[in-house]
């Protein structure tokens, strides 16, 4: 809550970059805590997956800031690769997928000293209304013998004392990881050998989102020359439709037929970035080496065929990225040619070098696509739309701001620390907060008082939120969206709150986009009704 509106005051880079990963890091030990409870709540049939909008590359960009720090903690490297042509809008539960794949990454970082660590995603299915994802977290780490995968999702069990004492055992992560993929449709299951590495593989099932856009016929140049309503994500006569939002084929035109050179000694990291850049239409070519770049440089200069940008890793053998950049700049032939560094976090002292040899940006490992996105576009001078969470959608970001301005809410929570956390979200938003400390307190300031909507504490002293709620609806005549807060996530629980004249509920701790969605949902709905 906090580190969410500290994020929203004036920081510089940095600032904002290490409250992010704050705010992820406490995110994730919130996960960490949940798990025993997580793991009682599947065995006993009480957890139910939530099925709700969201978009891939949002949970695999918190998977890059929560693994970034581990790079230079221990010297590996971290990549994700993503099918181009999985659809990004999906629906089902992210935070639950989420913790799967944190689940996977952290084993596979804990029990890698050298190498790398890389996250797979791929298509493994497509229907009308719903997908088949795989995930694979590929490791080169210490392995695992094949009696010991036979015990690897099995609660409570450890394998191989002697790594168990070195790196720390796997705990229940992998036997939660397993009842989850099942709930989602799927199943997981390991592949390794020992000294060999390690891959964890699973599957799962997400639905489509319908789009409110009508999505456009693309010709061969990724034109739009006609216009039907359809579902995001589906192929008519062979053409490409998307609904949710077009595609950056779309977007982006003015990038097709742009030669981008990629350096970077890992093949695997290499081939990832070779893969994103064509999905943006750039037409990227690769080096495994500084020499090989430069020659590549020359060559093509020599023909005629410039390359408009490079990106170029820092650490290599032989020669680092730091020293292609100066022999780079040193070449009258193609000194002026846009260069971008790909450096692991941490490590400012040598972006103040590169940078003053001429290196135009920097990239983060592991590589976001929206973060790369961002830095070429910003390189060649072009003005990004901000995609809204919304289907269909897009806005910049200031008209996002005060949305709900003037909106009257009764805020009904005990608690002096979550008060003034929701307060502080809510007031950004333009909104009118009234407080009351308990349930009695709501009924009396709704009997005396407007309101467009409240949000219901459920447990508190002098009156709960369940006989607050029921004694609302008794007394007044006209409809008032009443929205529960609570920590409670068991099966049954939602009814309960449903049942005593709630209209809507959300799980504590509060995610503002998830409070505005549901405020958006339920007000417009009530608001004049008599």
């Amino acid at each position: 809550g906090f580190t969410g509106l500290a994020l929203k005051t004036g920081l510089n880079d940095k600032q904002q970059d290490y409250l992010k990963k704050i705010k992820t890091s406490s995110q994730t030990l919130l996960g960490i805590i949940n798990d025993i409870l997580d793991f009682s709540k599947v065995d006993a049939g009480k957890l139910e997956l939530v099925k709700a909008d969201f978009m891939i590359d949002d949970v695999l960009d918190s998977m890059s800031d929560m693994f970034c720090n581990k790079i230079s903690e221990k010297g590996i490297e971290i990549i994700i690769s993503v099918d181009p042509s999985i659809p990004v809008a999906l629906v089902g539960d992210s935070l639950r997928l989420s913790q799967i794949i944190m689940n996977l990454m952290t084993n596979a970082i804990k029990f890698t000293d050298k190498g790398e660590v890389v996250l797979y995603v791929s298509l493994v299915d497509k229907k009308d209304d719903f997908v088949l994802l795989k995930f694979s977290v590929k490791d080169t780490g210490i392995g695992i013998s094949e009696e010991d995968i036979a015990m690897l999702f099995t609660p409570f069990t450890q394998v191989n004392i002697k790594n168990t004492r070195k790196f720390g055992g796997t705990g229940l992560g992998l036997a939660i990881s397993k009842k989850l993929t099942e709930m989602m449709g799927g199943e997981i299951w390991a592949e390794s050998m020992p000294g060999k590495g390690s891959v964890f593989n699973f599957t799962a099932r997400f639905g489509l989102q319908i789009s409110n856009r009508p999505p456009v016929f693309l010709d061969s140049h990724f034109r739009g020359n006609d216009v039907i309503p359809a579902k995001a994500g589906i192929h008519f006569a062979g053409k490409l439709v998307d609904g949710y939002l077009t595609k950056d084929k779309e977007i982006y035109p003015e990038f097709i037929e742009i030669r981008v050179l990629v350096v970077d000694d890992n093949l695997t990291s290499c081939e990832t970035m070779v893969s994103l850049l064509k999905s943006f239409n750039f037409l990227p070519d690769s080096a495994l080496s500084g020499e090989d770049a430069l020659q590549k440089l020359t060559i093509n200069a020599r023909e005629n065929r410039d390359y408009s940008l490079v990106i170029v890793d820092h650490m290599m053998p032989d020669m680092d990225g730091v020293k292609l950049s100066e022999r780079i700049r040193e070449n009258p032939i193609f000194r002026n040619i846009p260069i971008i560094m790909m450096t692991a976090f941490g490590i400012e002292e040598i972006q103040i070098q590169a940078s003053k040899l001429g290196v135009n940006s920097f990239l983060i490992k592991p590589i976001k696509r929206s973060v790369l996105l961002d830095t070429i576009m910003k390189l060649f001078g072009k003005k990004i739309e901000v995609k809204s969470d919304e289907k269909g959608k897009t806005e910049t970001a200031d008209n996002s701001i005060q949305k709900f301005k003037g909106l009257k809410v009764l805020l009904v929570e005990d608690n002096s620390i979550n008060q003034q956390v929701a307060k502080e979200i809510l007031n950004l938003e333009g909104i009118i907060v009234i407080v009351a400390n308990n349930g009695e307190e709501a009924v009396d300031l709704v009997n005396k008082n407007f309101f467009d909507i409240v949000l219901m504490d459920i447990e508190m002293p002098v009156m709960d939120g369940f006989e607050s709620a029921r004694l609302i609806r008794k007394n007044i005549t006209r409809k008032l969206p009443i929205i529960a807060m609570t920590a409670h996530v068991f099966n049954g629980y939602r009814e309960k709150c449903l049942e005593s004249g709630m209209d809507d509920y959300i799980t504590k701790p509060i995610v503002p986009e998830e409070l505005f969605k549901i405020i958006k949902n339920a007000v417009p709905l009530f608001r004049g009704a008599a």
